[in-house]
């Protein structure tokens, strides 16, 4: 019996041995070698011995870098609050962290792409507050090195976007809040889009809240932020972001106060312009805002008999040499005479800018967006004028 046990545990030692060479000598030595030695060499960096060299973590660097836009985007933030798209990004946030938690080479490219973002719309109360604190602190104490994402780098094939801040912040302790918030705002270089909405309590905006927090939050320069939309509380926010191209309210009816306008006097890279005329001398917007593109003019609260100040308004926009889009909104009120004669001189307008760059144009009138039912409704004129080829030296 012994003996039996013996020879079957040669047998099977034997056949062991022979499976095992018969499978390396399937492959090169040479490569059987190589891939030994790279395999060493990963697991010498990392400091460990278990490596996954199979599967999503062994995808070279420009496929890793391609999963992230396989994903829902998100867009930029809108005046109003979309919920769907609020819970788009915690959906792709959750998404980009569990792959990050994977191994450490899917952490490297997906939890850059998690944090590009800092929104909290959807909590409310004291948790919309703690939600922020939270974020704020992933990205500035926990890991540093978020809060300074940088560009395109085409030799490492990494893309680390920009930073979109979205935040709805309630009224509870909102002061120590913003005083973090400021910090951080400091610390994000790349900083590119900000929607920003203080709500305050009666108790807190009669002990001077409102003031501190404009004093902590707009004492400061941020030169990297193109976008933002604010509320009426922060509005001096905006001539702290002098690089600003696109600015908005929160709430849509106060695009109208001359306190919204005022605020972006110091903002003379501004492109994108929406204005009632009875907001300023709009005599002065080539001077205030050289580098316009886009005006939206309302009309609204002019009867049918002012076409003077109408013409006077055109006409005096034709310093502004960058503009391709503009758009007049008029009134229930506006006869078609008056109708007509705005759309020729919005037409003249942009079409004598054309020949001086060229450039695509666009014009549009319209009624306004939120009229009243019993108002009579407004014929739509949309015209596009396409590019033209200047004629130079050469060909003439």
């Amino acid at each position: 019996m012994p003996g039996q046990r013996k020879q079957l545990s040669n047998s099977v030692a034997h056949s062991d041995t022979s499976g095992a060479t018969h499978q390396t000598q399937k492959r090169h030595p040479k490569r059987q070698k190589k891939d030994a030695d790279d395999l060493a060499a990963r697991s010498l960096s990392l400091g460990r011995q278990d490596i996954n060299t199979t599967g999503l973590p062994a995808f070279p660097d420009e496929l890793l870098a391609e999963v992230p836009f396989q994903l829902p985007t998100v867009p930029l933030p809108t005046i109003e609050i979309i919920l769907q798209d609020a819970k788009t990004h915690i959906l792709r946030q959750k998404t980009l962290l569990a792959l990050s938690q994977t191994c450490s080479n899917l952490r490297r490219f997906f939890r850059p792409y998690a944090w590009d973002r800092i929104e909290v719309v959807t909590s409310k109360g004291r948790a919309s507050n703690r939600e922020l604190l939270r974020q704020l602190e992933v990205v500035t104490v926990r890991d540093s090195s978020l809060a300074h994402l940088v560009n395109f780098d085409i030799e490492s094939s990494i893309y680390l976007p920009f930073r979109i801040v979205n935040l709805n912040i309630r009224n509870y302790s909102v002061l120590p809040v913003v005083k973090e918030l400021a910090r951080c705002f400091d610390m994000f270089p790349n900083l590119h889009s900000v929607r920003l909405q203080i709500s305050y309590n009666c108790n807190e905006r009669s002990q001077g809240c409102r003031s501190e927090v404009n004093r902590v939050l707009c004492n400061r320069s941020y030169p990297q932020i193109r976008s933002a939309i604010v509320s009426e509380s922060v509005y001096d926010f905006l001539a702290c972001c002098p690089q600003i191209r696109t600015a908005h309210p929160t709430e849509r009816h106060l695009q109208y106060k001359s306190s919204f306008l005022c605020a972006l006097f110091k903002c003379s890279q501004l492109e994108n312009l929406e204005i009632d005329i009875r907001m300023a001398d709009y005599t002065d917007l080539p001077t205030r805002f050289p580098k316009l593109r886009s005006l939206a003019l309302y009309f609204f609260t002019y009867p049918q008999d002012h076409s003077e100040i109408h013409e006077v308004t055109l006409q005096s926009l034709s310093n502004l040499k960058y503009l391709d889009n503009l758009v007049l909104r008029i009134g229930h009120f506006h006869t078609p005479q008056a109708r007509a004669s705005l759309i020729d001189l919005g037409k003249a307008l942009l079409l004598d800018l054309q020949k001086l760059d060229g450039r695509k144009k666009t014009f549009e009138l319209t009624g306004q967006e939120e009229a009243p039912r019993d108002w009579p409704s407004i014929e739509e004129v949309n015209i596009t004028f396409p590019a033209i080829r200047l004629l130079s030296a050469v060909d003439l």
